[in-house]
Protein backbone atom coordinates (compact mmCIF):
# COMPACT_ATOMS: atom_id res chain seq x y z
CA UNK A 1 0.00 0.00 0.00
CA UNK A 2 1.61 3.34 -1.00
CA UNK A 3 2.38 5.79 1.74
CA UNK A 4 0.15 8.84 2.00
CA UNK A 5 1.77 12.17 1.14
CA UNK A 6 3.12 14.29 3.98
CA UNK A 7 0.21 16.74 3.98
CA UNK A 8 -2.21 13.85 4.48
CA UNK A 9 0.12 12.46 7.14
CA UNK A 10 -0.08 15.72 9.10
CA UNK A 11 -3.88 15.72 8.84
CA UNK A 12 -4.05 12.11 9.95
CA UNK A 13 -1.68 12.68 12.87
CA UNK A 14 -3.52 15.73 14.19
CA UNK A 15 -6.83 13.86 14.23
CA UNK A 16 -5.43 10.55 15.49
CA UNK A 17 -4.48 9.08 18.84
CA UNK A 18 -0.79 9.04 17.83
CA UNK A 19 1.27 10.98 20.34
CA UNK A 20 4.25 12.13 18.29
CA UNK A 21 5.18 13.37 14.83
CA UNK A 22 8.84 13.83 13.85
CA UNK A 23 9.96 16.26 11.14
CA UNK A 24 13.38 16.57 9.57
CA UNK A 25 13.18 20.32 9.05
CA UNK A 26 16.43 20.43 6.97
CA UNK A 27 16.83 24.11 7.86
CA UNK A 28 14.82 26.86 9.57
CA UNK A 29 13.30 28.09 6.30
CA UNK A 30 11.80 24.72 5.42
CA UNK A 31 10.91 24.12 9.07
CA UNK A 32 8.82 27.30 9.07
CA UNK A 33 6.92 26.08 6.02
CA UNK A 34 5.89 22.95 7.94
CA UNK A 35 5.00 25.04 10.99
CA UNK A 36 2.61 27.05 8.82
CA UNK A 37 1.09 23.91 7.26
CA UNK A 38 0.55 22.38 10.70
CA UNK A 39 -1.01 25.57 12.05
CA UNK A 40 -3.28 25.85 9.00
CA UNK A 41 -4.51 22.26 9.29
CA UNK A 42 -4.84 22.52 13.08
CA UNK A 43 -7.05 25.58 12.62
CA UNK A 44 -9.19 23.60 10.18
CA UNK A 45 -9.52 20.86 12.80
CA UNK A 46 -10.12 23.35 15.62
CA UNK A 47 -6.94 22.31 17.45
CA UNK A 48 -4.61 24.51 19.50
CA UNK A 49 -0.92 24.67 18.52
CA UNK A 50 1.94 26.58 20.10
CA UNK A 51 5.68 26.93 19.49
CA UNK A 52 8.12 25.59 22.08
CA UNK A 53 11.83 24.92 22.45
CA UNK A 54 11.04 22.01 24.77
CA UNK A 55 12.53 23.70 27.82
CA UNK A 56 9.19 23.59 29.63
CA UNK A 57 6.39 21.04 29.84
CA UNK A 58 5.64 19.52 26.45
CA UNK A 59 1.95 20.35 26.76
CA UNK A 60 -0.15 23.21 27.98
CA UNK A 61 -3.75 23.80 29.06
CA UNK A 62 -5.61 27.08 28.71
CA UNK A 63 -8.06 28.53 31.23
CA UNK A 64 -10.86 26.40 29.80
CA UNK A 65 -8.90 23.16 30.07
CA UNK A 66 -8.24 22.82 26.34
CA UNK A 67 -5.04 20.96 25.58
CA UNK A 68 -2.55 22.83 23.39
CA UNK A 69 -0.11 20.82 21.32
CA UNK A 70 3.50 22.03 21.05
CA UNK A 71 5.72 22.15 18.00
CA UNK A 72 9.12 21.63 19.60
CA UNK A 73 12.29 22.49 17.69
CA UNK A 74 15.38 20.78 19.09
CA UNK A 75 18.52 18.98 17.96
CA UNK A 76 19.05 17.39 21.38
CA UNK A 77 18.86 13.61 21.15
CA UNK A 78 18.21 13.31 24.88
CA UNK A 79 15.39 15.84 24.75
CA UNK A 80 13.77 14.01 21.84
CA UNK A 81 14.04 10.72 23.74
CA UNK A 82 12.30 12.34 26.72
CA UNK A 83 9.52 13.72 24.52
CA UNK A 84 8.96 10.36 22.83
CA UNK A 85 8.73 8.64 26.21
CA UNK A 86 5.89 10.99 27.17
CA UNK A 87 2.24 10.29 26.41
CA UNK A 88 1.59 13.97 25.68
CA UNK A 89 0.93 14.77 22.02
CA UNK A 90 3.77 16.77 20.44
CA UNK A 91 5.38 17.57 17.10
CA UNK A 92 9.17 17.58 16.94
CA UNK A 93 11.16 19.65 14.42
CA UNK A 94 14.71 18.37 14.33
CA UNK A 95 17.78 17.72 12.16
CA UNK A 96 18.52 14.85 9.80
CA UNK A 97 20.75 13.04 12.30
CA UNK A 98 17.92 12.70 14.81
CA UNK A 99 15.41 12.07 12.05
CA UNK A 100 17.39 9.00 10.98
CA UNK A 101 17.68 7.86 14.58
CA UNK A 102 13.99 8.12 15.53
CA UNK A 103 12.00 8.08 12.29
CA UNK A 104 11.16 4.37 12.46
CA UNK A 105 9.65 4.79 15.92
CA UNK A 106 6.98 7.39 15.12
CA UNK A 107 5.18 8.93 12.11
CA UNK A 108 7.83 11.01 10.35
CA UNK A 109 8.26 13.62 7.63
CA UNK A 110 11.44 14.21 5.66
CA UNK A 111 11.73 17.93 4.90
CA UNK A 112 13.73 17.14 1.76
CA UNK A 113 10.29 16.40 0.27
CA UNK A 114 9.14 19.97 0.91
CA UNK A 115 8.82 20.89 -2.78
CA UNK A 116 6.36 18.06 -3.38
CA UNK A 117 4.54 18.96 -0.15
CA UNK A 118 4.38 22.64 -1.15
CA UNK A 119 2.81 21.76 -4.50
CA UNK A 120 0.20 19.53 -2.85
CA UNK A 121 -0.60 22.04 -0.11
CA UNK A 122 -1.05 24.98 -2.51
CA UNK A 123 -3.11 23.03 -5.02
CA UNK A 124 -5.27 20.82 -2.81
CA UNK A 125 -5.64 22.78 0.43
CA UNK A 126 -5.36 26.42 -0.64
CA UNK A 127 -6.73 25.71 -4.14
CA UNK A 128 -4.01 27.85 -5.70
CA UNK A 129 -2.54 27.12 -9.12
CA UNK A 130 -0.06 29.85 -9.97
CA UNK A 131 3.44 29.02 -11.19
CA UNK A 132 4.84 32.41 -10.21
CA UNK A 133 3.68 32.00 -6.63
CA UNK A 134 4.72 28.34 -6.45
CA UNK A 135 8.25 29.06 -7.67
CA UNK A 136 8.64 31.94 -5.24
CA UNK A 137 7.51 29.76 -2.32
CA UNK A 138 9.87 26.96 -3.38
CA UNK A 139 12.77 29.43 -3.33
CA UNK A 140 11.65 31.03 -0.04
CA UNK A 141 9.49 28.46 1.82
CA UNK A 142 9.47 30.55 5.03
CA UNK A 143 7.31 33.14 3.20
CA UNK A 144 4.63 30.65 2.14
CA UNK A 145 2.15 32.10 4.63
CA UNK A 146 2.61 35.74 3.65
CA UNK A 147 2.73 35.10 -0.10
CA UNK A 148 -0.27 32.78 -0.24
CA UNK A 149 -2.25 35.19 1.94
CA UNK A 150 -1.36 38.03 -0.40
CA UNK A 151 -2.36 35.96 -3.42
CA UNK A 152 -5.72 34.90 -1.98
CA UNK A 153 -6.58 38.53 -1.20
CA UNK A 154 -5.65 39.84 -4.63
CA UNK A 155 -5.35 37.04 -7.20
CA UNK A 156 -5.39 39.29 -10.27
CA UNK A 157 -2.77 41.74 -9.08
CA UNK A 158 -0.37 39.30 -7.44
CA UNK A 159 3.32 39.68 -8.18
CA UNK A 160 6.12 38.28 -6.07
CA UNK A 161 8.52 40.75 -7.74
CA UNK A 162 6.49 43.72 -6.44
CA UNK A 163 7.02 42.47 -2.94
CA UNK A 164 10.78 42.57 -3.39
CA UNK A 165 10.77 46.00 -5.04
CA UNK A 166 8.60 47.64 -2.37
CA UNK A 167 10.43 46.53 0.77
CA UNK A 168 10.26 49.18 3.47
CA UNK A 169 12.89 50.06 6.04
CA UNK A 170 10.78 48.28 8.63
CA UNK A 171 10.91 45.03 6.67
CA UNK A 172 14.64 45.42 6.11
CA UNK A 173 15.23 45.88 9.82
CA UNK A 174 13.19 42.75 10.56
CA UNK A 175 15.19 40.80 8.02
CA UNK A 176 18.44 42.00 9.58
CA UNK A 177 17.17 40.75 12.93
CA UNK A 178 16.24 37.41 11.38
CA UNK A 179 19.68 37.13 9.75
CA UNK A 180 21.38 37.89 13.06
CA UNK A 181 19.35 35.26 14.89
CA UNK A 182 20.15 32.67 12.24
CA UNK A 183 23.85 33.49 11.98
CA UNK A 184 24.31 33.35 15.75
CA UNK A 185 22.26 30.16 16.12
CA UNK A 186 19.83 31.83 18.48
CA UNK A 187 16.62 30.28 19.76
CA UNK A 188 14.32 29.10 16.92
CA UNK A 189 11.37 30.52 18.87
CA UNK A 190 12.85 34.04 18.64
CA UNK A 191 13.50 33.50 14.92
CA UNK A 192 9.93 32.34 14.39
CA UNK A 193 8.54 35.39 16.22
CA UNK A 194 10.60 37.77 14.05
CA UNK A 195 9.50 36.13 10.81
CA UNK A 196 5.93 36.06 12.08
CA UNK A 197 6.21 39.84 12.71
CA UNK A 198 7.30 40.27 9.09
CA UNK A 199 4.34 38.21 7.90
CA UNK A 200 1.92 40.36 9.90
CA UNK A 201 3.46 43.62 8.72
CA UNK A 202 3.51 42.60 5.07
CA UNK A 203 -0.10 41.49 5.22
CA UNK A 204 -1.17 44.74 6.92
CA UNK A 205 0.90 46.84 4.53
CA UNK A 206 -0.66 45.11 1.53
CA UNK A 207 -4.21 45.58 2.81
CA UNK A 208 -3.70 49.30 3.38
CA UNK A 209 -1.70 50.08 0.22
Amino acid sequence: MPRANNIDLIKSFLSSSENHLLINQVNENIGLFYVYVIQYIALEQNLKIYISDGSKDNHSNDLFGEIKMPIITTSSTNKISDILSSTHKAIINTDYRNYKRFSKQVPSINGYDYVKDLKIFLKEDLEIENDNLLNYCIETPMFTYSETSKFLINKEGYSADQLIQKETNFILELRKAVFELKSKNKNIKDLYIKIKDEFKYKKFNFLTS
